[in-house]
């Protein structure tokens, strides 16, 4: 008995692509399907769609495809799904984008004038010791 090998229909080589460079991804297109490949971004939850792109089978670059994928201001979550004709063909790709966390820096968050603790504010701890801050 052979057991049937399953691929997606848009796959990749590298779980992770650096920004601004290509984002080379594997476009299978199952025999039968009828009418024009393309690649759609997909919002989350609505799948309402970003953008679109023509596409044939084997490898594509979504950098290309896609150039906003590198230069939109806020990069979010989208879906990457084949459509040939009007219908959603195999899994949608997921493409997050890996941003670095944002930090306040060297910025001190500013507290109203009334909470700051003086010199003269005293603490008592849960063991009963008394401190004055500094």
């Amino acid at each position: 008995m052979v057991s049937p090998t399953v691929t997606a229909q848009l796959s990749t080589d590298f779980p992770y692509n650096g920004i601004g460079r290509p984002f080379p991804i594997r476009v299978y297109i199952p025999g039968g399907a009828r009418g024009e490949a393309s690649v759609q971004l997909l919002e989350p939850v609505t799948a309402d769609i970003v953008d679109k792109a023509r596409v044939t089978a084997g490898v594509q670059d979504l950098a290309k495809l896609f150039p906003d994928l590198w230069t939109l201001k806020r990069p979010k979550l989208v879906y990457a799904q084949l459509v040939v004709g009007d219908e959603k063909v195999g899994p949608a790709l997921v493409l997050q984008p890996m941003l670095n966390p944002r930090f306040l820096g060297s910025r001190r968050m500013e507290r109203p004038s009334s909470s700051l603790p003086t010199k003269t504010d005293r603490c008592t701890t849960e063991y009963g010791h008394t401190s004055t801050s500094t």
